[in-house]
């Protein structure tokens, strides 16, 4: 099976976003994981990354089946040596009632007024999202994982490169693209600017 992963829903920012926001609750991107069982019982985990950890000790989540999930902050990594180096873990859980195909939703506030390819950063929503399909009440699966941190970018000349290094624990084939990110509403940003362009 193919499944088609969109790379993460993280903002490119200049460097400038790190100066002075430091004691920010500046969100740089975040990801969603999730792992479904039998009976449509999905354990969902949710990764933000940040200049701070006064984030919030919980963050609402819409399944996509017209509830919401409450989700637990349950872990706090530092990622030393990056301008976001907090990786804030939220966990919860939740049963799809019927079969069909979801979409995690999770929209978040909190920018740094210093990102310079962003038109009005603070304005801007982070929008996470993540598809799940439950095919049948029989069915297991689990999403794509990485395991580099977001934040982990790197300049090769005058091309960013980020080596996502995203696997997936059902063997499932992955492919990736680079999309506009997601803004207030979830909706695309419009306009959006690729860094020091």
């Amino acid at each position: 099976m193919i499944r088609s992963a969109t790379l993460r829903s993280f903002l490119f920012a200049s460097a400038t976003a790190c100066i002075g926001s430091a004691s920010a609750s500046h969100l740089c991107g975040g990801e969603i994981y999730y792992t479904l069982s039998p009976g449509g019982n999905v354990q969902i985990d949710l990764h933000l990354y940040s200049a701070s950890t006064t984030n919030g000790n919980t963050i609402i989540l819409d399944p996509g089946d017209g509830s919401l999930v409450t989700m637990t902050l349950a872990n706090i990594d530092t990622l030393p040596g990056f301008c976001c180096n907090y990786r804030l873990e939220y966990v919860g859980t939740h049963v799809f009632p019927v079969v069909g195909l979801y979409t995690l939703t999770a929209e978040l506030s909190l920018r740094s007024g210093d990102i310079v390819n962003i038109p009005n950063p603070t304005m801007q929503s982070l929008c996470l999202t993540a598809e799940i399909s439950v095919p049948d009440m029989n069915t297991s699966n689990t999403s794509v994982r990485f395991t580099n941190a977001q934040p982990d970018t790197y300049y090769v000349g005058n091309t960013i490169v980020h080596d996502v290094n995203g696997y997936d624990a059902d063997g499932d084939s992955l492919t990736f693209n680079l999309g506009i990110p997601g803004g207030t509403n979830c909706l695309p940003m419009n306009p959006y600017f690729l860094p020091f362009q």
